[in-house]
C-alpha cells in the first residue's frame, strides 16, 4: 500500500511558490456586480422619476395586455392606477398596479418581466402589496393550490419558449388593508435569461367570484443581487486541447487524444470516497468526491515513457470558495523513486489549466521512462475535484521539406495554381500602389499592380505583375517587400522574372549607379529594434531587350529569425530629373524556398532547443530552454508591439485579442516564435 507524504511535503521550489501566487492572482475573476445592483426595469412602478404613460396604456388604465411601464407586461383585466377614493394611497407616491376582482376567461391575471442574460448568483427579491377588503372580509387562499397570489421566478434554459417555474413564493393573506412587504432570495447558478411574475386568479365575471375575487395592489418591486453564487459544478466543458500529433502526447485521461490503458483505477489503495467517470457539457471528466489522493496503476510490467515529454498537463474545477492545494505525484516502481509537484493553490468556480514543467520531476525519480503509478493528490481532504485533460507533451516538430515555398502569394496573383487572392485586394482603382501590405506584399509608392495590356505587355504568368514607374516623387525610391516570420534555419534558393521597357529605345545601364541598382534584397533584424540590415544585395543583370528574365541565387539561413524580402529601383523625382534608371520595371513569379538543412552550429542548437508551452493558449506562455532572459516581446501579425515583460521566462496574453501573434524572446540573441492566442 503507498504511504501517503504529501502533508509533510516541505521542500517545494521558492520559485515555484512564487509562480504559483502569481498565477493564482492572475487567474481571478473580476465581478463587476454589485451589492443591492438592482435588475428589474422600473421597479418602483412608476413614481415620479418615471413617465406613467410609458408604453402608451389605454385611457382608463387597465392592463392593453402589451409592455408598458418601462419593462413591465401585463395580463387582461388589471390597471395602471394613481392614488384615488377608490383604490387608496399607492405605497409610492405615484402609480400601483392594481388586479381586479375578475378577470375574463380563465380569470389568470398577472404582471411580469423578463431579464435578459442574468448573471448568476444569489438575489434578494421584494415586493410591496395590498388588498381590498370585499363585502367586510379578506381573502384566504388556505385550499386554492395553484390559484394562490404569487411571486414567481421562471427560466427558459432550452430556448423553446417554454417558461418553467423555479421558485414560486406565495402571499401572506391579509388581516386588513395595509401595505406588506414580502420578500426572499433566489440563487441563479448559471447565466441565463429570467422572468419574474406576479399573478393571481380572479373569477370569470361577478357571478363566479372565487375567493381570490379581491382587488390586489402591488408597489415598489425588486430584485436584486446579493452575493456571488456558489457553484458546486461545473456548467461548461474545460477547456479543448490543441491537436497534437501522436508522437508529441502522452494522454492519460482526455476526449481530445488516444489514452493510454489504466491497469487500475482507482487503485484499492486510493483514498477518495466516490470516483465517477462523467459528463459535462457532453464532455468526458473524472468526479472525485471526499479526495485525499487518487491512485492510478498504468502497468507494473514497463510502465510508460514520458521522457521526451517537456510539460504535464490538467484541467481542475473546485467549487466556488474552496481553497486547498492539489498535487501530481509519478511514480517508477520498477527502477525505483518518485517525485510530487504542486498545482498551487486551488482557483475555484471555473476550470483552471495548469501546466507543469518535467524538469521539476527529480529527487529520487530515478528516471521517467517507466512510470508505473500516478497519484492526484490533496492536501486537505478535498470535498469536490472535478478533473479533465490529463495528459503529458512536447513541443510539436515542425516538419520542413526541399521545396517548401516560404513567400506569401510568390506568383504575384496567377490565375491557376494554389493562390486564391483577390488580384485587386488593397489596389487603388488604378491598381496603384497604396503603401498597405496587399496580397502578400508590402509596397512603396508610384507603381502598380498591373494586368496584361497594350500599355504593359504581357505578364510571365497570366493574371498579375507588379509594374515599377519611371518615376517616384521625393527621393525616388520604389520597392516591393514581404516579411517571413521565424524562417527556420537552413539554405534558401530565391528567384524572380524581370522585365524592362524600353525609354526612348534604350534600355537602362546601371554600372556607376551604385546603391540606386535594381536589387534582389534579403534583410534581417535580430535585435528586434526595427532596424532591417542587408545581409545580401543581388543586383539584376542590365536588360538589352524587353524579354522576361530570371533572375535566381542561393542565401544560407544561420539561425531561425525573422527575414525580410525586398525588390528594389530608384526612378526619377520627376520628368525632368529623370535617372538612367527611370524607366518601366515589372516583376513576376516569385519565389523563396527551402533548400537542404544548414550546418548547424552551437547556435542552432540552443535556437531549436528551445520551446513556448502552452501554445495555442489563452492565459500565460511559459519559455523553456533559453536562459538570461532580458526580455519577452509580443507583437501582432501586422508589427505592431502589444506587450513587454523584463527579466522573467513567462508573460501573461490574456488580454491580447485571439489569432496570430509573434513572440521575441531576448537573452543576448533574439529568438522569434509565433503563437496562437486563443
Amino acid at each position: 500500500m503507498m504511504k501517503k507524504i504529501t502533508q509533510n511535503l516541505t521542500n517545494l521550489k521558492a520559485w515555484q511558490s512564487t509562480i504559483f501566487a502569481f498565477m493564482f492572482l492572475f487567474s481571478l475573476t473580476i465581478n463587476s456586480q454589485e451589492v443591492g445592483q438592482e435588475y428589474l426595469g422600473n421597479p418602483t412602478i412608476n413614481t415620479t422619476e418615471t413617465s406613467p404613460e410609458t408604453g402608451s396604456i389605454v385611457t382608463s388604465g387597465n392592463f392593453s395586455g402589451e409592455t408598458n411601464a418601462g419593462s413591465w407586461g401585463f395580463g387582461q383585466q388589471g390597471s395602471y392606477a394613481p392614488t384615488s377614493g377608490n383604490n387608496g394611497d399607492c405605497y409610492s407616491e405615484d402609480r400601483q398596479f392594481k388586479m381586479f376582482k375578475k378577470n375574463g376567461e380563465g380569470g389568470l391575471q398577472y404582471i411580469t418581466q423578463t431579464i435578459t442574460a442574468l448573471p448568476a448568483g444569489n438575489y434578494d427579491w421584494s415586493y410591496w402589496n395590498r388588498w381590498a377588503a370585499n363585502g367586510g372580509t379578506f381573502p384566504s387562499w388556505s385550499a386554492e393550490g395553484d390559484q394562490t397570489p404569487k411571486f414567481v421566478i421562471l427560466t427558459d434554459d432550452d430556448g423553446d419558449g417554454t417558461w418553467t417555474s423555479v421558485q414560486d413564493n406565495v402571499s401572506t393573506e391579509p388581516t386588513d388593508a395595509a401595505w406588506y412587504q414580502e420578500s426572499g432570495t433566489w440563487t441563479n447558478d448559471q447565466a441565463r435569461d429570467v422572468q419574474i411574475k406576479l399573478t393571481k386568479m380572479g373569477g370569470a365575471d361577478s357571478s363566479a367570484l372565487t375567493n381570490l375575487a379581491f382587488l390586489w395592489f402591488l408597489d415598489n418591486a425588486s430584485f436584486a443581487y446579493a452575493s456571488a453564487a456558489q457553484a458546486t459544478e461545473p456548467t461548461e466543458a474545460a477547456p479543448t486541447p490543441p491537436a497534437r500529433e501522436a508522437g508529441d502526447v502522452v494522454s492519460i485521461f482526455s476526449d481530445a487524444y488516444t489514452d493510454v490503458t489504466l491497469t487500475e483505477l482507482p487503485t484499492s489503495w486510493s483514498d477518495v470516497t466516490t470516483f465517477e467517470a462523467t459528463t459535462v457539457a457532453s464532455d468526458n471528466v473524472w468526479k472525485l468526491s471526499g479526495l485525499e489522493f487518487l491512485g492510478m496503476v498504468t502497468n507494473y510490467d514497463t510502465g510508460i515513457d514520458v521522457s521526451t515529454m517537456e510539460m504535464l498537463h490538467i484541467d481542475y474545477w473546485v467549487p466556488t470558495g474552496v481553497e486547498n492545494e492539489l498535487l501530481i505525484k509519478i511514480v517508477n516502481t520498477i527502477d525505483g523513486g518518485e517525485d510530487i509537484e504542486s498545482l498551487g493553490t486551488t482557483v475555484s468556480g471555473s476550470w483552471q489549466s495548469i501546466d507543469i514543467d518535467m524538469t521539476g520531476f527529480v529527487g529520487n525519480l530515478a528516471n521517467t521512462e517507466k512510470i508505473t503509478q500516478i497519484l492526484i493528490d490533496a492536501v486537505e481532504r478535498a470535498e469536490t475535484v472535478f478533473v479533465d485533460n490529463f495528459y503529458f507533451y512536447k513541443a510539436a516538430t515542425v516538419a520542413i521539406e526541399v521545396g517548401d515555398e516560404f513567400l506569401t502569394n510568390p506568383s504575384i496573383n496567377t490565375a491557376t495554381g494554389a493562390n486564391t487572392t483577390t488580384p485587386d485586394t488593397g489596389v487603388d482603382g488604378n491598381g496603384n500602389f497604396s503603401g498597405e501590405t496587399n496580397a502578400g506584399w508590402g509596397f512603396g509608392q508610384q507603381g502598380a499592380y498591373a494586368g496584361t495590356s497594350a500599355a504593359n505587355g504581357d505578364c510571365h504568368s497570366e493574371d498579375k505583375m507588379f509594374k515599377m514607374f519611371k518615376k517616384n516623387g521625393e527621393g525616388g525610391l520604389q520597392y516591393i517587400t514581404q516579411t517571413i516570420t521565424a524562417l527556420p534555419a537552413g539554405n534558401y534558393d530565391w528567384s524572380y522574372w524581370n522585365r524592362w521597357a524600353a525609354n526612348g529605345g534604350t534600355f537602362p545601364s546601371w554600372s556607376a549607379e551604385g546603391d540606386q541598382t535594381p536589387k534582389f534584397v534579403i534583410l534581417t533584424d535580430d535585435d528586434g529594434d526595427g532596424t532591417w540590415t542587408s545581409v545580401q544585395d543581388n543586383v539584376s543583370t542590365e536588360p538589352t531587350d524587353a524579354a522576361w528574365y530570371q533572375e535566381s541565387g542561393t542565401w544560407t539561413n544561420d539561425q531561425a529569425r525573422d527575414v525580410k524580402i525586398k525588390f528594389t529601383k530608384t526612378g526619377g523625382a520627376d520628368s525632368s530629373a529623370l535617372t538612367n534608371l527611370a524607366f518601366l520595371w515589372f516583376l513576376d513569379n516569385a519565389s523563396f524556398a527551402y533548400a537542404g538543412g544548414a550546418t548547424a552550429g552551437v547556435l542552432d542548437f540552443d535556437i531549436f532547443s528551445f520551446s513556448i508551452y502552452p501554445n495555442p493558449t489563452s492565459g500565460f506562455i511559459s519559455i523553456k530552454g533559453i536562459e538570461n532572459i532580458n526580455s519577452i516581446k509580443v507583437y501582432s501579425i501586422l508589427g505592431a508591439l502589444e506587450k513587454e515583460v523584463l527579466n522573467t521566462n513567462q508573460i501573461d496574453v490574456s488580454e491580447l485579442s485571439s489569432g496570430i501573434h509573434f513572440i521575441k524572446v531576448d537573452n543576448g540573441t533574439v529568438f522569434t516564435r509565433k503563437i496562437i492566442k486563443q
